[in-house]
């Protein structure tokens, strides 16, 4: 069954379930920035297509819904939203937002805390977001992210992640797992 996140990121394109179960895609999708991971065994793919609807986003400012930078102190941000366009009743959001202080290139990294967060959220009837559920690493030096791939002169940058989160006002957590993300990372 197709997990309900993972409908048409922009107009004129879609992922089938053949496409995402049992195994996640690798690779870049539409080669545009991926982000893809299981949450407590389900799959979320957050990716920014090539179609005509990102590339007039992005003429006017539009990061898309997979983006990565390197801020002025050398800290790897990495944010991933699985976006549904249209959104539908009862339908969920993921917020994945990653950061790695001190990148330095290929290597396994503590992620940064409170910095990093997850977040899922439900489109209500009215097809607006209910308030998110906000989840942060259960232990940042547990948390890790493994940078696998990186081009410093194109800004290409592939790794792999897991991490547990617990929702600080419920004690709920969730496991994210099989992480991998495929992305150029902004200028």
């Amino acid at each position: 069954m197709l997990f309900m996140g993972l409908l048409p990121l922009v107009v004129g394109c879609s992922l089938t379930s053949s496409e995402v179960e049992p195994n996640l895609p690798t690779g870049r999708i539409s080669g545009g920035n991926t982000l893809v991971y299981q949450a407590e065994g389900l799959p979320v793919v957050a990716h920014n297509d090539s179609s005509f609807g990102t590339i007039i986003s992005s003429i006017f400012g539009g990061k898309g819904p997979v983006s990565g930078y390197l801020d002025f102190t050398n800290q790897l941000v990495i944010h991933g939203v699985d976006s549904q366009n249209p959104p539908a009743a009862g339908q969920k959001q993921h917020v994945l937002h990653l950061e790695l202080p001190a990148f330095q290139g290929p290597g396994t990294y503590a992620l940064g805390a409170p910095e990093t967060f997850y977040q899922v959220s439900v489109f209500n009837s009215d097809k607006r977001l209910d308030s998110p559920l906000t989840f942060y690493p259960v232990s940042a030096p547990g948390a890790r992210v493994t940078v696998t791939q990186w081009d410093a002169a194109s800004r290409h940058l592939q790794g792999t992640f897991s991490v547990k989160l617990v929702e600080q006002g419920t004690g709920q957590s969730v496991a994210l797992t099989d992480g991998r993300f495929d992305l150029i990372l902004d200028q």
